[in-house]
């Protein structure tokens, strides 16, 4: 296959083959996908969803980013096209997920050595909690109280001290799939250090204005950026 752009003839070949797996080549940085990752590589790598970041950090030679839905590494794939140096901790819940982003980041070590990943999910506190993996879109894997598979929750402090040692987070990116409001809202978050926030928000399975006020009282800057689909604001927060 040339390019990132899934052919149709490898579509037709893996209909009904969920977890069939592709490797290829974006912008000089190999990855593995999953044909049900398709909508996330669309979205980010095809239509460019996060590519008005690239201002942000286009005059830092080496950007703190925090990557909170990590998914399979698009989000920080685009990140390192960008600038190889960047220093970008992914976070992700799915186990099965994160087992295709460690390999990802394995596969470009050499390029981007700064490039660090975690397995838990966002959370308030450390509880083990529910997560639900067995939609087609890896996109729709979530915390759920009827989820099939446990995963260890991990709190807003925690992550923060996993990576920038008080160092600026030049962009922190959250796309969690509805768990921002119990991770941001109920949990003891401080964006002192916090730059830039991107975050898509849920409104079918969070309360989207509990979230947006609360941002609304760290950034004062904040802009609608809407992605593929409108149901699911896209916002960047700014100071």
């Amino acid at each position: 296959m040339h390019g990132f752009i899934p052919s149709f003839l490898y579509m037709l070949k893996t209909r009904g083959q969920s977890y069939a797996e592709q490797m290829v080549t974006y912008k000089g940085l190999d990855f593995t996908f999953r044909r049900s990752d398709l909508s996330a590589l669309k979205e980010i790598l095809h239509a460019g969803e996060y590519d008005f970041l690239e201002e942000l950090i286009s005059d830092n030679e080496a950007p703190y980013i925090y990557d909170l839905g990590g998914h399979i590494g698009l989000f920080a794939l685009r990140i390192l096209s960008m600038n190889h140096n960047a220093r970008v901790l992914s976070l992700e819940a799915s186990p099965a997920t994160f087992d295709v982003l460690q390999r990802n980041a394995n596969k470009n070590k050499a390029r981007c050595p700064n490039w660090s990943i975690k397995n838990g999910a966002a959370w308030h506190n450390n509880d083990n909690i529910k997560f639900i993996n067995r939609f087609e879109s890896t996109m729709s894997h979530r915390v759920d109280k009827n989820g099939e598979v446990d995963v260890p929750g991990i709190t807003y402090k925690e992550i923060i001290a996993l990576h920038s040692k008080n160092n600026p987070i030049d962009i922190m990116k959250i796309d969690i799939e509805g768990a921002e409001e119990s991770f941001l809202c109920d949990g003891d978050v401080d964006f002192s250090n916090v730059r830039n926030l991107i975050i898509e928000l849920h409104p079918d399975y969070c309360d989207a204005p509990r979230v947006r006020t609360l941002l609304e009282a760290h950034f004062p800057t904040i802009s609608e950026r809407h992605d593929t689909t409108l149901d699911k604001p896209l916002l960047l927060c700014q100071k």
